[in-house]
Order: C-alpha cells, then sequence, then structure tokens
C-alpha cells in the first residue's frame, strides 16, 4: 500500500489541486484496495508494463526511481492468490487496485506491512472493512 500511496504522491507533486484518494471494498469474496491520483497518469495501452522490473513509463530526469516498486506489490499480491491491475490517462491521473481472496486478505496484509506499509494498524483495519479515504496533499 506504501508503494502505491508514494507513486500517488510522487506522480501528482506537480498538480496545485492534488488530490489522492484510498479506497478499499468487497466484490464477489475479494477485498479489493485501490489508490487513485490527479496526476499525470499514463497510457493505458501500456498498463501491463508498469508491473515489470525495471521498466518506466517516464524518465528518470522527470520522476526519480529505478522502476522496481510496482514490480515488488504485483510479486506480493500474487503470492497470495491476488491480482493487480491499473487504468490510467495521460494528464489525468492514474488509479492502482489489487484485490485479495478473503482467506488470504490477512496474510498478504501482514506481508505489505513488513515490506512497504507504514501508516498506522487502526488505519489499515478501518480499511479492512471497506473503509476509505481522501486526503489533499
Amino acid at each position: 500500500m506504501d508503494e502505491l500511496i508514494s507513486n500517488a504522491l510522487k506522480y501528482s507533486r506537480r498538480n496545485p489541486q492534488r488530490r489522492i484518494t484510498i479506497g478499499g471494498a468487497v466484490n464477489d469474496g475479494e477485498l479489493i484496495y485501490t489508490v487513485a491520483d490527479n496526476g499525470v497518469g499514463f497510457d493505458a495501452a501500456k498498463a501491463a508494463q508498469l508491473f515489470t522490473a525495471f521498466t518506466r513509463l517516464h524518465s528518470e530526469p522527470e520522476f526519480e526511481g529505478i522502476g522496481i516498486g510496482l514490480a515488488s506489490v504485483k510479486r506480493i499480491v500474487q503470492r497470495h492468490k491476488g491480482r493487480v491491475w491499473a487504468n490510467g490517462e495521460v494528464g489525468r491521473g492514474a488509479t492502482f487496485h489489487f484485490a485479495l481472496p478473503g482467506a488470504h486478505a490477512a496474510a498478504a496484509w501482514a506481508a505489505l506491512g513488513r515490506t512497504y506499509l507504514h501508516v498506522p494498524t487502526a488505519s489499515v483495519a478501518h480499511l479492512l472493512e471497506g473503509g476509505s479515504g481522501t486526503c489533499a496533499a
């Protein structure tokens, strides 16, 4: 989750009206989490490339990074029988989703927490219960 939030902050930092939305929902036995921003976005035709290690859609001078974060998110989520996907539009922002089967959600959150998650436990519990939140960062 931290990687998705960090990316939302990074890729929306040039927007003076920056908006990041974090949400969670239950659908057909899956826990689905979403992080959306109104940043630079990406070409939707290249969405699958986002989750490939060392592949970047934006140049290093534009945005720092080496292209490993989303690949790591995908690996962790898939290890827990989940899936990850993204929607975006150049100049209009991006939305990243990951879904976990209910039986695997707690273990996946624990793995994400050890590696990426740096938010208070109460916030994680709120999201697991289907809560959502929005912040202007």
